[in-house]
């Protein structure tokens, strides 16, 4: 068993000063870890940190009870795929996939076998003898894929290895690459912006801003019970509308909004760090799914924006608690666009973090 630790790490460039800020990081062994934040948020540098091709500024890392923290990438035992997949267009696929192997000196009957085992793995054993450069898109990354795996690396990194394949060819890579996983176990690290690939694909995932994690869970928990106010707006479509404390009793809180209307949620429903002494400023998380049209609701506002989804309508209201976004069924009435409406939220669906 292997864990992968990260003690403190910082990384700092002249340019663009702190990317990476004291990150501490613990990945299980055999998990598949998504680094997940918008472009700039340092996720990038650290899975380059990881591999060896960034050199720390501070910090540690720990492979098991080994320091790696400036071992170059060849004795890191990591497979690396690459957003642009940084493959030989002249060679054939099976060349590309024994790069690693011939580089290692391995016989040529072992080369063969673990070539011919990886590139099944990735559904490729067919296309052994084509050129990369007559493959799709698709294909190149499979070829990338099986390239990293064919060495049978400790750990498997994956720098949005999907952002430049169309939305059908993401969503079948996605299902290849979980498959992959659980067939190989390796413990896989994967970076993306994409908070669907990342909530569908991981085990755990870290949410970054600004070179610092906001919060490490499972992807329900990221979800349903985000820790801080951005990984709730940056996770789905959530709405942050701020509130007060006005009583406390038991475990229940009652809060008050801007336009003098009160909820009465569970003290559990809240992140860790929530003060919820009468006066203190909180912020009630309520995703767009959770907020209703209602005869009568907690909330009124003109419906300003609609956006056909496929399942449903995509709906922004200008209200007196802000621009809100919502979501509306097919089997539900939906008014015009600058009609007046109600909302109504429920208790159960509501998290509160700090302002």
């Amino acid at each position: 068993m292997t864990v992968l630790t990260l003690e403190a790490l910082s990384k700092f460039f002249q340019r663009a000063g702190l990317v990476v800020d004291a990150v501490n990081l613990r990945i299980e062994d055999g998990e598949f870890f998504t680094l997940l934040g918008p472009s700039g948020c340092g996720k990038s540098t650290i899975l380059r940190m990881i591999a060896g091709l960034e050199e720390p500024t501070s910090g540690r890392i720990l492979f098991g009870d080994r320091d790696v923290t400036f071992a170059p990438p060849n004795q890191r035992g990591i497979g690396l795929v690459f957003q642009n997949y940084a493959l030989f267009p002249h060679l054939t696929v099976a060349r590309n996939v024994a790069f690693g192997l011939e580089v290692r000196k391995l016989s040529s009957d072992e080369i063969t076998k673990r070539v011919t085992a990886a590139l099944a793995q990735v559904q490729l054993e067919k296309l052994g003898q084509a050129r990369v450069d007559q493959l799709s898109g698709g294909q190149q990354q499979r070829v990338a894929l099986a390239r990293a795996l064919v060495i049978r690396p400790q750990f498997l990194l994956l720098d949005e290895p999907l952002s430049n394949l169309d939305a059908m060819l993401r969503g079948e890579t996605r299902t290849m690459l979980r498959a992959v996983h659980n067939e190989s176990e390796v413990t896989t690290i994967y970076v993306t912006h994409d908070q669907e690939e990342a909530l569908g694909m991981s085990d755990r995932i870290a949410v970054l801003s600004g070179g610092r994690i906001h919060q490490v869970a499972d992807p329900k928990d990221i979800y349903e019970r985000p820790a801080t106010r951005f990984v709730a707006s940056f996770i789905g479509r959530n709405n942050a509308i701020e509130a007060t404390v006005i009583r406390l009793q038991n475990d229940m809180v009652t809060i008050q909004f801007a336009n003098r209307s009160e909820l009465t949620v569970n003290t559990k429903q809240r992140a860790p760090g929530v003060e919820l002494a009468a006066g203190a400023k909180v912020v009630a998380c309520i995703r767009a799914e959770s907020l209703c049209l209602s005869a009568n609701g907690q909330i009124d506002g003109t419906l300003s924006d609609i956006e056909y989804s496929g399942s449903g309508f995509a709906c922004i209201v200008k209200s007196n608690l802000g621009n809100l976004k919502i979501e509306v069924p097919m089997s539900v009435q939906l008014p015009s666009r600058g009609e007046t409406v109600h909302l109504s939220m429920s208790a159960a669906a509501v998290h509160l973090v700090q302002p």
